[in-house]
């Protein structure tokens, strides 16, 4: 991963996350909840999972405590905030 790589999942991730808390809109009383990261385009997905696939070459010890599905939804998360 690089800066730039970086840069672009952020701004991906924020885009997923304003999606997924937008108002409601005009006559709209409910919608069903969901996850920043069900509006998480494809470049989104694929730069997460370049960001998991960096964490396993720089340190692989983290797999064995972790599972890579956790590795991306926290890093993800860690991303949007």
């Amino acid at each position: 991963m690089n800066p730039e790589d970086l840069a672009e999942l952020h701004r991906l991730v924020s885009e997923a996350d304003a999606f997924a808390n937008r108002p409601l809109e005009e006559g709209e009383t409910s919608r069903p909840i969901t996850f920043f990261t069900s509006h998480l385009s494809d470049d989104g997905r694929r730069l997460g999972w370049r960001l998991v696939r960096a964490f396993r070459a720089q340190n692989p010890g983290l797999f064995l405590l972790y599972d890579e599905r956790s590795l991306y939804l926290e890093a993800l998360a860690s991303i949007r905030q």
